[in-house]
């Protein structure tokens, strides 16, 4: 069976970005192994930049270091034509946000319409966020946990759950709070 890569994967061969990742490669077929997720076939998304730009945000990790690399080697004009053709789609508008936020220019894009509700930048089930600021541009609610040169992605996974439900934050704050004058 043949492996046809997708997401991040494919964008980092196609655009030979030189970057690491620790996220798992996408693959549609190939063999299982603990470094890789595998698709159905109905996953393939079309072999375009914006096919599996598209594909990583709805699939993958967020990975903001791929997206960087990406964004100042990309075709823009594939881009903004792809956000102008699909401007109240979630991903669309995340991917906008995005580059904008991480190469701190902007795309040649009117702004959104007033009529499209908010979306957040971050799923808040998945990661964990900061406190939400408007994008009205976008109609993105910035929830990125840091600034585009340094945010760091934690994932709400079942060990930080647990380390959560400790409340390690409260029971510190009492701790320290003892020794304050």
């Amino acid at each position: 069976m043949s492996v046809h890569y997708c997401g991040y994967e494919w964008l980092k061969q196609t655009y030979k970005l030189d970057i690491d990742s620790p996220n798992p490669i996408s693959k549609i077929g190939g063999a299982k192994s603990p470094d890789s997720r595998i698709f159905r076939p109905d996953y393939q998304p079309d072999d375009t930049f914006t096919g599996h730009l598209l594909f990583a945000l709805k699939h993958e990790n967020l990975n903001l270091g791929i997206l960087k690399v990406l964004f100042n080697t990309c075709d823009i004009k594939a881009l903004e034509q792809w956000i102008s053709e699909n401007p109240q789609g979630i991903q669309t508008r995340r991917a906008w946000f995005f580059y904008e936020w991480l190469t701190d220019k902007a795309l040649s894009l009117p702004d959104t319409d007033t009529k499209f509700k908010y979306v957040d930048a971050l799923n808040e089930k998945v990661y964990y966020t900061a406190d939400k600021t408007n994008s009205p541009r976008h109609k993105v609610r910035n929830n990125m946990p840091g600034v585009a040169e340094f945010c760091w992605l934690i994932r709400k996974t079942p060990v930080m759950k647990s380390f959560g439900a400790k409340e390690l934050h409260q029971q510190m704050s009492d701790a320290y709070s003892k020794h304050l004058f």
